[in-house]
């Protein structure tokens, strides 16, 4: 009987340590909220911030928002669903990306592009080049402002770029 009056005592312990580390976390998570929703109005009001952020934790979004415009000139305001040309940002991700691939045994810095995309007209670039900018192959550049100048309310996809690379092939 002692043992059961004790398991049972200890039960509710936990469970009422589990609601108030719960609260606690809830408590937490929305001062977290609060701090970042202050800096990203001060980014705002001091038109230093526009477009869209989504903080993750363990898997799981803590915070999210968009904020501005989209389109300044129809004042199109940023969803979540908003696209953006990313440009050089996204080149620390995707090398991160890939030596994390490498890392999992899953491709070699030595892989030749063609070994993942058959149709790539240029045999030789392999994946270290890519990342280090070696490769020979034409900088973006050369396509986008033709396309921007065309297109000013578009975004140039990758898909875009790698169908006008395999139309070049100056090899």
């Amino acid at each position: 009987m002692k043992a059961l009056k004790f398991s049972l005592l200890f039960f509710l312990f936990i469970i009422a340590n589990n609601h108030v580390w719960s609260q606690t976390h809830e408590l937490y998570l929305e001062q977290k909220n609060i701090v970042i929703d202050s800096m990203i109005n001060t980014w705002c009001s001091h038109d230093m911030f526009n477009g869209g952020i989504v903080i993750l934790q363990k898997g799981e979004i803590i915070y999210q928002r968009s904020t501005g415009y989209a389109d300044f000139e129809k004042e199109t305001p940023n969803t979540s669903s908003s696209y953006f040309n990313l440009a050089s940002i996204s080149k620390p991700f995707t090398a991160i990306a890939i030596l994390q691939l490498e890392n999992k045994k899953k491709l070699e810095l030595t892989d030749k592009l063609i070994q993942y995309f058959p149709d790539f007209p240029y045999a030789d670039v392999t994946i270290s080049q890519l990342l280090s900018h070696t490769s020979g192959l034409p900088e973006a550049d050369q396509f986008e402002k033709p396309f921007i100048t065309s297109n000013p309310y578009e975004i140039l996809s990758n898909q875009q770029i790698y169908n006008d690379l395999i139309k070049l092939d100056i090899q």
